[in-house]
């Protein structure tokens, strides 16, 4: 049976329109809304009921969308715009007038991840201690869980003040690789036969920027990687606004030996 890996939202770590913004991006995107209307970065595989990442607009997000409820849910890092609406989202399986819930939302991440996260959002204790919303599941460096007919492993490795955690995806003898954020030292990692890779973009502007990996790196790691697929997500409003939309399409017409496409919101891939 296949599944289908939807990018239900592509953005980087402040939505667009930003709060504020002048930039023609944040125009388009208060009047014309879809597609300029961005969310931060999650992924969701509706067969398995499975989420990766929870961004501080999910709420938004997901009310966006049909969807059934959130069983599994997967974490990459500490950082806000993957994981600082926990408290919303596993909460929502609660009814708070009978005291119940119908079934708790299956929480995995590595206690590396965990131990960053308690660091930064402490109230995380109070939800593992106190209520049941949830079940922490820990996962060790390649260590898989089984859903069905899909396994999901994850990859993590440490990354200046913090833990990195990516997935691979596998089903039906396809193999996807969900690499968001913080890729800078992706070269590390030999990861072959990739049918999908989902990874981000940044930066164009790395003449500036050089705590993030450069665009012409990450095109160094598809190539490298060699995946059937690649798909460009966590682009960043305030590049865009200084490089335009069209700047985008030059990049694929630049480097169109490589099968990449620049993902959307709510983008659905077969594999």
């Amino acid at each position: 049976m296949k599944i289908n890996l939807q990018i239900l939202w592509s953005w980087w770590s402040i939505p667009t329109p930003r709060i504020w913004s002048k930039s023609e991006i944040s125009k388009l995107a208060r009047e014309v809304w879809h597609p300029y209307k961005k969310n931060s970065s999650c992924l969701w595989i509706p067969e398995i009921h499975a989420l990766i990442d929870c961004p501080e607009d999910i709420s938004d997000s997901l009310n966006k969308i049909d969807f059934p409820n959130v069983k599994h849910l997967f974490l990459t890092h500490w950082h806000p715009d993957h994981t600082f609406w926990l408290r919303v989202l596993l909460s929502s399986v609660f009814d708070p007038i009978d005291k119940k819930i119908d079934e708790p939302i299956q929480l995995y991440f590595p206690k590396k991840v965990y131990q960053d996260l308690r660091q930064h959002y402490p109230s995380i204790d109070y939800f593992v201690d106190e209520m049941w919303f949830w079940v922490v599941n820990f996962l060790e460096h390649w260590e898989s869980v089984n859903i069905w007919w899909v396994s999901i492993t994850t990859i993590w490795y440490s990354w200046e003040w913090s833990w990195v955690n990516w997935y691979l995806i596998e089903s039906n003898w396809k193999r996807a690789l969900y690499s968001p954020c913080e890729t800078i030292l992706f070269e590390q990692f030999e990861i072959n036969d990739l049918d999908i890779l989902i990874t981000e973009c940044w930066v164009f502007s790395f003449d500036k920027v050089k705590t993030e990996i450069s665009f012409p790196k990450m095109i160094k790691n598809i190539e490298r990687l060699q995946p059937k697929k690649t798909y460009i997500t966590h682009i960043e409003e305030v590049e865009l606004a200084r490089w335009g939309y069209d700047y985008l399409q030059e990049m694929k017409e630049k480097y169109s030996d490589i099968p990449f496409e620049f993902a959307l919101d709510w983008l659905k891939i077969d594999l």
